[in-house]
């Protein structure tokens, strides 16, 4: 079976017991945390995907690093994806957890790069005009990027709006050079 599926039906069944419980909000919290140190500590990630390490090992670092900051269902959980010898997907499903946990509340994100750093003003202008063209709650990620030269660019899901100058130059080097 593929990473994406086992990967996915695992999230699925969090999900699910997440909201059989009423603990949505915070085994979601719990997966930002976890994918965020994942994110940020590649030894975390490592570990998890090792084959040498053995799965008690696992659980050891997972309980000792997050028992203090998860839900008892989301360190249950976790646990018992070790135990089941998937652990090499836990980065994978909270993932997609999060995922589902944005569909479920109708949020999106919109991933938006400018040459400079925008100020507050324009941010809170481009995430209202966002949520009235999707028509769902924006999350906003932002990413400084210099080679634009100026102007913005904005991903939300698989639709791209690039108006950046970066673009219109090398658009107008390609029509002079046909």
């Amino acid at each position: 079976m593929s990473e994406v599926r086992i990967s996915a039906r695992y999230a699925l069944s969090l999900f699910d017991l997440a909201v059989e419980q009423g603990n949505l909000e915070l085994v979601c919290a719990d997966m930002k945390l976890f994918a965020s140190v994942c994110h940020e500590n590649h030894t975390m990630a490592n570990i998890l995907k090792s084959p040498v390490i053995d799965g008690d090992k696992k659980m050891a670092v997972i309980d000792g690093i997050f028992s203090k900051h998860f839900n008892k269902l989301s360190l249950v959980f976790m646990k018992t994806v070790i135990k089941k010898r998937r652990e090499k997907y836990l980065i994978a499903i909270a993932n997609d957890f999060i995922e589902l946990y944005k569909e479920n509340k109708n949020i999106v994100t919109a991933h938006i790069s400018t040459a400079a750093p925008l100020n507050d003003e324009a941010k809170k202008q481009i995430v209202n005009n966002l949520q009235q063209q999707t028509g769902k709650s924006v999350e906003l990620d932002f990413i400084t990027d210099p080679a634009l030269i100026g102007g913005i660019k904005i991903k939300v899901g698989d639709k791209l709006f690039d108006d950046s100058i970066a673009r219109q130059l090398n658009n107008l080097k390609l029509h002079l050079l046909n």
